[in-house]
């Protein structure tokens, strides 16, 4: 097992996956990255290690993992933030970001700057692509989810880019070698990086995508379309380029390509923010029957997600510990109490 956990990535295997047919997949009754809280944690509510482990090999295999029945407070302020930050302990310490150690991500209508605060469409996406250092994953807590529509998806970008690489070699190259701007200028907060669409680590090997429509161009607002400001650089340059971006655009929003949910309160899922794209569908409230009916108080939040970052290196580290001292155990056996070898 190697100490450095930079080079872990490239010492237990991320694979490549049809996340679709991967949901479709059962163990015992669940899906092989489903995971249930109390199987995760000992009478004391303190996570199990060996369990812990099985997660991260998960998260890491696939780039994607959901732990069902997570406590859930609604009270706001610090307590809503207490599972979440408990989930994240479990692994390593939270990333800071300008958004705080944790944010809420709830609809603020008409008022809010930023897409993921409204009821719209939230199309596929990568968080923080204009940071120099992105984080690499992210936990996303639903504490509450009383609206019509509003599944989230998620689609294996490593997935697609083997499919660009095998089935259109000339476009994968472009997307490759030619480094693009990511720009963020809002709330006081001025960014701006360059990379390919298609990263490679200093190891040799494809281990990020960078891919945030609204945020990657050369000039305008954040909210301009992604083709609109890449064309006006690259129209005259590079016309793989241009054709690379319209077909990975076309491949990873294939509805064949995503798994697809709509998240309970009290469902955490965790992803690699490099690796899988995520996505939100529109969603509106429900009708003043339904509000009585259910018992919804107007005026409440409707819809709550609790969020944070970890960095890879947190994930490695842990990940390469537990498996050294528990062996390379990959599935937990939800019809009883061992691990599956």
């Amino acid at each position: 097992m190697v100490r450095n956990s930079s080079l872990a990535p490239t010492r237990i295997w991320r694979t490549p996956q049809d996340l679709l047919r991967l949901a479709q997949r059962l163990t015992g009754g669940k899906r092989d990255f489903e995971f249930d809280y109390a199987q995760l944690t000992d009478a004391n509510s303190q996570v199990v290690e060996d369990r812990l482990g099985c997660l991260l090999s998960q998260l890491q295999t696939a780039g994607i993992a959901l732990i069902k029945g997570v406590p859930i407070d609604t009270t706001t302020g610090e307590k809503s933030a207490k599972a979440i930050k408990e989930v994240a302990s479990w692994i390593g310490p939270i990333r800071h970001t300008f958004y705080g150690e944790t944010w809420d991500v709830i609809n603020l209508g008409k008022d809010s700057k930023n897409v993921a605060y409204t009821n719209h469409n939230l199309g596929l996406h990568m968080d923080l692509m204009y940071f120099e250092n992105p984080p690499r994953f992210q936990l996303l807590h639903c504490l509450r989810n009383q609206v019509e529509g509003g599944a989230s998806y998620f689609v294996d970008s490593f997935a697609v880019r083997s499919r660009m690489h095998k089935e259109f070699p000339t476009l994968h190259q472009a997307l490759s070698k030619n480094r693009i701007p990511f720009k963020y200028k809002n709330d006081g907060h001025s960014l701006l990086t360059n990379r390919a669409i298609f990263e490679r680590s200093t190891h040799g090997g494809w281990t990020t995508v960078a891919w945030s429509p609204p945020f990657q161009g050369v000039t305008g607002s954040p909210n301009e379309r992604v083709q609109r400001d890449i064309s006006a650089k690259w129209s005259d340059r590079n016309q793989d380029f241009l054709e690379g971006v319209a077909k990975f655009e076309e491949l990873i929003n294939d509805s064949a390509a995503r798994y697809q949910f709509t998240m309970k309160a009290g469902d955490l899922v965790l992803f690699d923010n490099r690796r899988i794209l995520h996505a939100r569908q529109a969603f509106t409230e429900y009708s003043a029957e339904k509000k009585k009916e259910m018992g919804i108080v107007d005026g409440e939040v409707n819809r709550w997600l609790k969020g944070c970052y970890i960095d890879g290196d947190a994930v490695w580290d842990k990940l390469a510990v537990l498996r050294a001292k528990y062996g390379k155990r990959q599935k937990w056996d939800w019809t009883g109490d061992k691990i599956a070898a």
